[in-house]
């Protein structure tokens, strides 16, 4: 684990944060574990039947966090240069098209539009202790249908 002292995150070194929405991840696992996949996100080391919130939350974080300088547990990235910083937001963009997290997603909340996120991300870009949550663009399938989103 990893902390980050004020002197020694500069101003222009971004930091991700992320709010893990553990209500919601815990009914994804759910439907997760339930979901007949047959291709598996790589990063994903504990299968389905057997991923708890804490395994998937923390194997998420740890694919995307290869894009970063650093971590804090598996809530924040950083302090990023610009273009981690766009890898750490490609990586979750690649993680919200994957079919088997969409499918989880679809099963955990049917509800069309769906309103629940796993996590709310935030990107601070000063010392400042005030962010706003990321908003990320909608992403659509081969045949142009909008994928759910996993993170805001």
């Amino acid at each position: 684990m990893v902390f980050y002292d004020d002197d020694e995150v500069p101003e222009s070194r971004p930091m991700f944060l992320f709010d893990w929405q553990l209500d919601n991840v815990q009914t994804f696992v759910a439907a997760a574990n339930r979901v007949n996949a047959t291709r598996l996100p790589s990063w994903l080391k504990r299968r389905p039947p057997d991923m708890t919130a804490h395994s998937f939350t923390e194997e998420l974080f740890e694919a995307v966090a290869t894009h970063a300088r650093g971590r804090l547990g598996h809530v924040m990235l950083g302090p990023n240069t610009l273009q981690q910083l766009g890898a750490i937001m490609a990586a979750l963009a690649s993680l919200q098209a994957d079919s088997f997290l969409q499918a989880a997603v679809t099963e955990a909340f049917p509800q069309t539009p769906c309103v629940e996120y796993l996590a709310v991300t935030y990107c601070f870009d000063t010392r400042g202790n005030r962010g706003e949550p990321m908003r990320f663009p909608t992403l659509y399938d081969r045949d142009g249908q909008p994928l759910r989103s996993l993170f805001m």
